[in-house]
């Protein structure tokens, strides 16, 4: 094992020697580690748009709640994702859904009723629409994302068997 400090960060990496079947093993849980990785944290980009959308988007009309998105974003030099949770991806549902989730008031863009008091249709619902469903979801998002990748883990072909 090694520990060193690179660039500011305190770096640690763990070299492993023995067996042909150990390394064999390892490799495999390296390989899958990354797909199994973007699979759980799909798996909760899922659950915070599904979160949003059933209990949070206002509706007016369905535009809203329908332009809801996952977009999986490659991370750089990497085989990780970064799965992010959007609305309004295109115009003219951005400056909306940007409005809605700011706090909309008489400085919102036009495509909000400009001067009317907001009445959301449904208790709860309303500014922060996504903001409200992640703080929720990430509260016990590690536990969860390891107990996901615990059993991911455990039942990668070939990497806790001796054959």
């Amino acid at each position: 094992m090694a520990i060193g400090i690179s660039g500011g960060a305190v770096r640690g990496g763990i070299v492993f020697t023995g067996d042909g079947a150990m390394a064999t093993r390892i490799g495999k849980i390296v390989t899958a580690l990354p797909l199994l990785y973007n699979t759980v944290m799909h798996g909760e980009a899922e659950n915070i748009l599904a979160d949003s959308q059933d209990n949070y988007v206002p509706v007016e009309t369905d535009k809203l709640r329908d332009s809801g998105e996952i977009v999986l974003i490659p991370l750089s030099g990497s085989k990780v994702v970064q799965a992010v949770v959007q609305f309004g991806r295109t115009m003219p549902s951005r400056a909306y859904a940007l409005a809605i989730h700011e706090y909309p008031s008489r400085f919102s863009p036009p495509t909000w009723k400009s001067g009317v008091t907001i009445q959301w249709t449904k208790s709860g619902t309303g500014p922060q629409y996504l903001a409200k469903p992640l703080r929720k979801a990430r509260a016990k998002m590690s536990i969860r994302v390891a107990a996901k990748l615990k059993v991911g883990i455990a039942v990668i072909p070939g990497a806790f068997t001796t054959s």
